[in-house]
Formats: structure tokens, C-alpha cells, sequence
């Protein structure tokens, strides 16, 4: 065969380029053909060379597009997912924006849970929960965007009611919405497909850190510990960690989950730290009559950040 063939090696595979290729299709059209064929590339046959050089070409690249999928370094979409079997592991799917609303009207007006505002972008925002004005006028109640994804809401644009409710004056949103997250990207999930492999292991930062960033709706996880004996301060707050304690800060998921994962990956010969305690019982060691721990993680707090332009 004239036109040259892929090789698959121990070190890859390695194809020919399209100058190869075109040779060789000139190579076979002229043993068809006769040795004395025009080989201009303007002529019918040179447009045919051309074509059947590109078709050719676009297959192997295909390919080998293909065989890299089988490469954690380079699989992408289903083909990473099915690497992410292997661990047990799913890609994270895009979260729902939160805000908390403040709405103003008559005392003892009750607004059903699910009921539905909107910004100044468009965007929909409904209530997760059932809220009643209190005797002050106003009630704050927590709402979700309706659309996931990484959606913002800037102070004060979350002020349209589509549907007029009896004794409901105005709505607004005193403070920014926490914007959720898009679905896990390539990157980020390879990331957490690498740092999952401490999973397994117990009573280090990395196997706590793999297992909590790997908890549902889980957006960000921090992990530090304190060896010594003296309480020492950590990160721009200077966030105080006592002796021998670890210290996991974390954005998103379910509070006994996250406490539940840091108990067991993190053991119960050191103390924690944290504004979150929840008492969770050992029943992974212990079945029966399990003992209790208080476990304490960090929530951080949410700091607005301003830029000043000069126009």
C-alpha cells in the first residue's frame, strides 16, 4: 500500500503528516493511472488527491483524538467520566445560585414556598421555603436561583414581582447572591480524580481534603492542621488554630455530611476547630452503642470585594 499507515507504539502513536499522505496518493494514482499522470494540484485529479488527502487525514486525527481519551491527562467529557468510574467518582453537576430576600408588606401575609421573583437581568429566583410577614412588615427568607450556574445578583436587583400576591408590597435582595458554580470543567475534575486517590487513606490533610471536596454541592474545601502545642493563626484572618487540631474550612454541602467525612478521615485523637459543630456518632467503627463526638469545621464568612476603575 502506497499511502503510509499509522504506527502504534510503546511510546504513542505516531501518523504520518498530510505532505506523506499526498505522496502517497500520487504514488497509487499513478500506478493506476499511468506513471506520465499531471500531477498539478489544479487539475481534477489534484482536487480529487486533495480531497481524498483531507478525508484521510480528518480520520486519523479522529483517531488518535480517541486513544488519547484513554489518558487522564487528556480524556474530556464521557470519556473522563468513565476514568472517573474507576473511583467511584462522578462529575459534579452545576450548583443553584442562593440569596437571601427581604419581603415587605402586610403583617401575617403568608408566601408560599416556590414562589418566584426576578432581577434586573431577567433571572428567576424562587423561594426554597414558606415565609410569613411578621408584625414589623418584613420577613428575610433564603431563595435559590431557578437557572444553575455561576448567575449574580448584585445588591438591590432582585425587586420584580411577576405575580401580584395580596398584602406583598415590594421584595428586594439587601446583599450580593452567593453565585453557584458551573458544571466540574476538565480541569477541575482531573483535579479532584488525583486528589481523590488519598480517599482511602485516614488521618492525613490530603484524605480529608479528597473526601470532603468529593461530598455533594461541596463547592471549596481548605485543610490545615496544628502539630505543635501552641495555638498558631492561619490565612489573611489570622484565623486561630488550637494545639493539635486540624482546621477545614468549607464552602457548600450539608453540615452533618462534611462533619461525618472529617470524623472519619480525620480520626478522633485531634481537636478541631470552626464557627460549625455538629455531634456525630462513630457507627463506623463502633455499630453498637457507638461513641459521640462534638466536631467542628469553619464556614468562612463571604467578603465583598470592590474595584475602583479610572476612566
Amino acid at each position: 500500500m502506497s499511502i503510509p499507515q499509522l504506527q502504534v507504539t510503546d511510546k504513542g502513536i505516531i501518523a504520518p503528516s498530510t505532505d506523506e499522505v499526498i505522496s502517497g496518493l500520487w504514488e497509487l494514482f499513478r500506478n493506476a493511472f499511468g506513471q506520465d499522470l499531471n500531477t498539478a494540484m489544479n487539475t481534477p485529479q489534484g482536487q480529487l488527491v486533495t480531497s481524498l488527502a483531507a478525508i484521510i487525514t480528518d480520520e486519523r486525527n479522529q483517531m488518535i483524538t480517541l486513544l488519547n481519551q484513554f489518558d487522564p491527562r487528556y480524556a474530556q467529557g464521557i470519556w473522563q467520566d468513565g476514568l472517573g468510574y474507576i473511583y467511584f467518582m462522578t462529575r459534579k453537576q452545576a450548583t443553584h445560585s442562593s440569596v437571601m430576600l427581604v419581603l415587605n408588606g402586610l403583617a401575617g401575609v403568608t408566601i408560599p414556598a416556590g414562589t418566584v421573583f426576578n432581577d434586573d437581568n431577567g433571572n428567576k429566583w424562587q423561594l426554597t421555603n414558606e415565609a410569613t410577614i411578621t408584625q414589623d412588615g418584613k420577613v428575610s427568607v433564603h431563595a435559590q436561583c431557578v437557572s444553575a450556574g455561576n448567575i449574580n445578583a448584585v445588591p438591590d436587583t432582585i425587586t420584580g414581582i411577576p405575580k401580584a400576591i395580596t398584602g406583598l408590597d415590594r421584595v428586594t435582595n439587601p446583599y450580593a447572591a452567593i453565585a453557584g458554580v458551573e458544571e466540574e470543567s476538565r480541569l477541575d475534575f482531573e483535579k479532584r480524580r488525583r486528589a481523590s486517590v488519598a480517599i482511602n487513606s485516614k488521618n492525613t490533610n490530603a484524605s480529608t481534603y479528597g473526601a470532603v471536596a468529593d461530598l455533594a454541592d461541596v463547592k471549596d474545601v481548605y485543610v490545615i492542621d496544628n502539630p505543635t502545642d501552641e495555638t498558631i493563626q492561619v490565612g489573611t484572618t489570622n484565623y486561630p488554630v488550637i494545639r493539635n487540631s486540624i482546621l477545614v474550612s468549607v464552602v457548600g454541602g450539608d453540615d452533618e455530611t462534611i462533619a461525618r467525612t472529617i470524623l472519619n478521615k480525620a480520626g478522633s485523637g485531634c481537636s478541631f476547630n470552626g464557627n460549625t459543630e455538629c455531634v456525630i456518632a462513630d457507627t463506623e467503627n463502633f455499630p453498637v452503642r457507638p461513641p459521640t463526638y462534638t466536631v467542628k469545621f469553619l464556614r468562612p464568612a463571604f467578603v465583598p470585594v470592590f474595584f475602583s476603575g479610572y476612566g
